[in-house]
């Protein structure tokens, strides 16, 4: 009797060593796995910077836009200028062509 509740002593012993030794495993993998807080703060130094970045570079890129279109408007302006001075143009000499001609047919 004694013999056999030694052995179980003992399995008992080895179950608890090799549940003592699976946790331990798992514990330093999860400590190998955390980084320092050095690196953390590294890492988020670099996120934020390339954060920065993108939003100078959205900004540059909107200023871009924002000349282009102001440039197409000038344009677009300096069209309708110029067809309203060749509508006046043309209009103008046909007007007076026009009224000499029923000037003459009155006349006549």
């Amino acid at each position: 009797m004694q013999q056999v509740i030694l052995e179980q002593l003992q399995t008992l012993r080895s179950e608890q060593r090799a549940g003592f030794d699976s946790i331990r495993a798992e514990f330093n993998q999860r400590i190998d796995r955390l980084v320092t807080s050095e690196a953390f703060t590294a890492e988020q130094r670099r996120v934020d910077d390339r954060l920065a970045q993108l939003g100078r570079e959205l900004g540059e890129e909107r200023a871009i836009r924002k000349a282009e279109f102001e440039e197409v408007a000038r344009r677009g302006d300096r069209i309708v200028t110029n067809v309203k001075w060749l509508a006046g143009s043309l209009v103008l000499p046909v007007g007076f062509f026009l009224y000499g001609v029923v000037q003459d047919a009155g006349g006549m």
